[in-house]
Formats: C-alpha cells, sequence, structure tokens
C-alpha cells in the first residue's frame, strides 16, 4: 500500500536538496525507530533522499526551447548572422538553458510539475522497498517511510503483514505530520513523530515476540 501527500495548499519549493543530517539529528531518528520498534515484532525504515529522480528531461527541453527561442531572436534581429554564429547561440542558449534549470530548484520544481513528481516518488519508494529488503521480513510487517526533499513528498509503503489491518486514513496522517515538518524546518520532530505513529499502529496489530530480532536499518540517508 503507498501513500502520497500530493502537495496540495503547499506552493513553496524548497532551495536545497542536499541530506545535511547531523550525527544528532540521526541519532535521535534511530532513537525514535527503535523505540517505536520494542513493542511491535514490525520493522520501519526511514530512508531520505535529495530527490526521487533526476529529471534530466526537464533540463533538455527547457535547454532546447531557450535555444530554439534565441536562435529566432538572433535571427530576427540580424538576419545576416553566419552560420558559424547560429550554430554557436545555439549551443551556448542550450547549454545556458539546462543549467539555469539545475541550479534553480524553484523553476525546476514547477516544469517538473506536481503530477511526475507524485508518480515518481512512487516508482521510486517501490523500488526501495524492494532494494532494502523489506519484503523479506518474516512476518510481512515492514513499513519503508520515504522522504523525498526536492519533491517534498513522502511515501510510506506497508507491506500486506501490516497493511491489511490498518486504514489507508491512519498512513495519510503520519504522512501529513512528515510534509508538514518538511515545510516548517521541524522534518526530524515532525519524521519522529510520524515513526512514533507507525509503531503505535504496529504493536496494535503485530506485538512484539519473544525471538524478535532487529532485521533492518533503523534509517538510511542517501
Amino acid at each position: 500500500m503507498t501513500t502520497t501527500h500530493s502537495d496540495e495548499g503547499h506552493d513553496n519549493v524548497m532551495t536545497s536538496t542536499s541530506v545535511t543530517l547531523s550525527e544528532a539529528q540521526q541519532n535521535e531518528i534511530r532513537q525514535a525507530v527503535a523505540q517505536a520498534e520494542s513493542n511491535t515484532s514490525g520493522e520501519i525504515v526511514p530512508l531520505i533522499v535529495p530527490c526521487a529522480g533526476d529529471y534530466e528531461h526537464v533540463e533538455i527541453r527547457f535547454g532546447a526551447l531557450l535555444s530554439m527561442a534565441l536562435t529566432l531572436l538572433v535571427l530576427w534581429w540580424t538576419p545576416m548572422v553566419p552560420l558559424w554564429g547560429i550554430a554557436a547561440v545555439m549551443a551556448a542558449s542550450y547549454l545556458l538553458g539546462r543549467l539555469v534549470v539545475r541550479i534553480t530548484p524553484g523553476l525546476k520544481h514547477f516544469l517538473v510539475g506536481k503530477a511526475t513528481m507524485n508518480d515518481t516518488v512512487s516508482e521510486k519508494a517501490f523500488s526501495l522497498f524492494i532494494q532494502q529488503g523489506l519484503h523479506y521480513t518474516r512476518d510481512a510487517t515492514g513499513i519503508l517511510i520515504l522522504v523525498c526533499l526536492f519533491e517534498k513528498r513522502v511515501e510510506i509503503l506497508a507491506d500486506r503483514g501490516i497493511n491489511e489491518k490498518v486504514d489507508h486514513q491512519q498512513w495519510q496522517q503520519a504522512v501529513d505530520t512528515i510534509v508538514e515538518g518538511l515545510h516548517q524546518g521541524t522534518m526530524v520532530k515532525s519524521l519522529c513523530q510520524a515513526i512514533d505513529s507507525c509503531g503505535t499502529l504496529l504493536a496494535e496489530h503485530c506485538p512484539q515476540r519473544e525471538d524478535d530480532e532487529n532485521e533492518l536499518p533503523d534509517l538510511i540517508v542517501h
């Protein structure tokens, strides 16, 4: 099951996509996971990534459009420009367009669009769920909490052992908590709160057993 926040009502855009969690912040998240897992056989894996995709096609498209526009402008302004001059304008404006998109997260965010970002985040979550082995937990109770900084989107993917027992709205509440923290600059605090909520759900439906072991890492930062 996947729960995605559509980012509706949040038009401001993050200006940095780097993951810069201090050691203390990482430990805070790990402690939250350990506490949440202390009363359940389930496994919670928070995973933080700078962005879910590179969106290179947006850079290419913008560069091509800028190249075409500036070339037409030059030809209109100076009809007798030599071929090498046209080629130079096309190449330079294309590279400039790509660079502008790459170093301007707000523009890139706008050009990518919400629908594409939602699809990309969902695909990333499913891919990482498999890569990190969350589907191998003994009771199929692994939960991935994917936080994508550029997109400002959060995806929770729960295995069938827990997802079948939890209402969609309960996952959405956890997602909304983290997204709000992303916009307010309190991601770590909000993530820990969401982890606690997930731990409560796991403890209710998948209580701890005597032979339980920690099967998965408590935090992954890419």
